[in-house]
């Protein structure tokens, strides 16, 4: 072979591989598509406001009651963090006892009674403590997730009253006294 048809079929060679790559890269850039997608995390709060300071834990006074007395107390709970919480509430009992008789632990947790419900958009009362026995009070109330109280905190401010009352104490709780709360509780859910 002469060296022209050497170079003759060395180019030809050539211009098939070169023509093979372009080919192969156009077809790739043709059947094939990317997108890139930035992606910021941002943590969600619960932040549960109790009344207008936003206090966990409201105090349950029976100072100077006098027997078969009623006393309300109204505040607003809502939810001013930025996910979705389970609203529960928890019930204690912290010191008990008799001015008089300092052995004495007192008789009212036998007799006083407590009550917490929310003013529901119709003006109805939706019960979570329905007049119950102080010495019952200590426990989880409300605490499953998904309630229709939840909603009303979650999209609240929702209105609550707080109800206690002497209407079951006889003379024998005279000098008694009690110390009482219930915390307020706002918990993540996790699906």
């Amino acid at each position: 072979m002469n060296k022209k048809k050497l170079k003759l079929v060395g180019l030809s060679i050539l211009i098939i591989v070169v023509s093979a790559g372009v080919a192969l890269g156009l077809s790739k850039a043709l059947f094939e598509d990317k997108k890139s997608l930035d992606t910021t995390i941002s943590m969600g709060t619960l932040n549960l406001q109790v009344g207008d300071d936003g206090p966990a834990s409201i105090p349950i006074d029976f100072e100077n009651m006098v027997l078969g007395e009623t006393r309300t107390v109204i505040f607003e709970v809502d939810n001013v963090g930025s996910i979705e919480g389970n609203f529960w509430v928890r019930g204690a009992i912290t010191d008990t006892g008799n001015v008089l008789d300092p052995e004495s632990e007192g008789e009212m947790k036998n007799c006083a009674r407590l009550g917490l419900y929310r003013i529901r958009s119709d003006g109805l009362q939706e019960n979570i403590i329905t007049n119950m026995l102080l010495r019952n009070i200590e426990a989880d109330f409300d605490s499953e997730a998904g309630t229709v109280n939840d909603a009303a905190i979650n999209n609240g401010p929702a209105e609550m009253h707080l109800v206690v009352n002497t209407l079951g104490c006889y003379d024998n709780t005279m000098g008694d006294y009690l110390s009482a709360h219930l915390d307020f509780y706002l918990t993540q859910v996790l699906d």
